[in-house]
Order: structure tokens, then sequence, then C-alpha cells
């Protein structure tokens, strides 16, 4: 009787300490679910957020309009898919970047230079993929499509902050950031981008790149004493800058200074480099 209360309290306390044990493994197990689940759910969406998380090359070439390289292109694609060794393959990448682009194909042409970046990242590769990026999400096709829109400008801020990252003092780097942030539609990123180009005038007053886009982003908000301040400041840099003449011509318009306005203008009209903006300056005479 005694043996059979020893046995019986024996097999109770073994049951009770694997039941324990069941729940520790229980909780630990949640506990890493938590953290590789939802918490790390919760981490991927933070870093697509920031423009840091990559789009692979065959979900954004899936989601763009059929490609139909020429003869060059399909042979470069083609020779792509068979090479192994990483710098013949850098230097396919780059021809079929440049092939893309020489044939109006700006989006996949980013999509290639995305791919090249990623396998050689030194900064040139990081900023050209983020400037083609940048420049492919403002095409009609991709900027009216919001995913695919969103998946272009976070590709483009992520390379371009891995560039800035690699050299803090590229000019380049700083302004296509700049210029990345402001285009991403989001408000809260659009102040970033313009104080990142204007870190590039801080380290470089005759950046006249980054004096145009500081002074039309002046006209946009209306502040076109500041915008003409700095196609003045672009000028003296570069005093055949008929683009920046042309911008002046409009802030001091806005600003009430007829005379200079229409002299300005007249100046723009009758250069003969850019017919184009000629064009648009008589129109503008024209109307006043």
């Amino acid at each position: 009787m005694n043996r059979f209360g020893w046995q019986h309290g024996l097999v109770l306390f073994i049951g009770l300490l694997v039941f324990v044990l069941l729940i520790f493994a229980d909780k630990t197990n949640l506990k890493e679910e938590s953290a590789t689940g939802l918490g790390g759910a919760t981490k991927q969406a933070a870093t697509t957020k920031q423009g840091t998380n990559s789009a692979s090359s065959d979900v954004l070439l899936s989601m763009l309009a059929p490609l139909e390289p020429v003869a060059s292109t399909s042979k470069l694609l083609s020779a792509l898919q068979d090479e192994k060794d990483p710098g013949k393959r850098s230097e396919l990448l780059r021809e079929i970047v440049t092939d893309f682009r020489n044939n109006g194909r700006l989006d996949a042409a980013a999509v290639y230079a995305g791919e090249l970046a990623d396998q050689s990242p030194d900064t040139k590769n990081l900023i050209v993929a983020g400037a083609l990026f940048r420049n492919a999400a403002l095409l009609p096709a991709v900027s009216q499509d919001s995913s695919l829109f969103r998946m272009f400008s976070d590709e483009a801020l992520r390379h371009l902050n891995q560039a800035v990252s690699k050299d803090s003092r590229n000019e380049d780097a700083h302004l296509e950031l700049g210029l990345a942030l402001v285009e991403a539609r989001k408000p809260e990123l659009a102040m970033q981008g313009i104080l990142k180009i204007r870190e590039v005038v801080e380290m470089n007053p005759q950046n006249t790149e980054a004096l145009f886009h500081l002074g039309k982003f002046s006209m946009d908000t209306g502040q076109f004493d500041k915008a003409a301040g700095r196609f003045r400041s672009l000028l003296e840099i570069e005093p055949k800058n008929h683009q920046a003449r042309y911008m002046l011509a409009l802030a001091v318009g806005q600003l009430g200074k007829f005379a200079e306005y229409k002299k300005l203008m007249a100046k723009v009209a009758a250069q003969q480099d850019d017919s184009s903006l000629a064009s648009q300056a008589i129109m503008a005479l024209n109307k006043n």
C-alpha cells in the first residue's frame, strides 16, 4: 500500500514536471514567433517606410509594360542569364542599362541598374541606380500606378541613402537623395529633401543644379524673393543659363518688377540655344 502511494506520487510529480516544461516551451515559442512574426513584420514595415527594403528585379520587371527589347538588348539579356562570373555580369548589366536608356525604357534601365548596384555597390553605381529609379518614378506609366510608384521611389531612396553613407561628401549623391525625398509623395520627407539639397550648396556654393532646384522649390511655395535670389546667384556662375533667366523673370514678375521681367524675358526669347524655351518666353511676353 505504501509502495503504491510512493509510485503514484512519483508519477504525479513527473507528470507535473512535464506539464510545467510544456508550458515553458509554449511561452518560449510564442516569444520567438512574436520576434520573427509580428515583431519581424513591424520591423519590415518600418524598413519599407524608410525606403531601405529592396524589391526584387523580377517583381519590378513583372509590373512593367512589356519590354520588347531590340535585338542587341535581347542578346545581352540572354548572355546575362548564362553568365556566372560577377565581373562579367557587371559589364553585361552596364550594357543592358545603356541599351534600355537609349531605347526609351528608363523604367527597365532603372531595374537593371539597381541589380548592378546591388551586385557591385560602389558609389557611382548606387547614384546611377538611384537617379534612374527617381526619374523613372516620374514617368506617367509608373507615377499613375501607386504601387509601382512607391516601389520605384523606395528603390531610389534605398540606393541613394547607401551612396551618401559610402561617400558623405559626394554632391551628386546628396542632390539626388534630396530630390528623391522631395518627390517621394510623403510630406514628412519633403523638408528633409530640401535641407539635403541645401547641404549641397553649403558644400559647394557653385553647384548650379542645386541652386536651380532650390529656386524652383521657393517658386512652388510662393517665396518669390528667395527664388529670385537663388536664380541671380546661379546666373552669376552661369550667365548663359537660359532656364535660370526664364525662372528669374517669372520670380521678379510675381514681385511686381515688370520692367525687369520684360527685359529678362526678352533676352530669353532672343537666345537661339533652346528654341522651345524661346517660344515660351515669346508667349509670356505677348500675354503682358
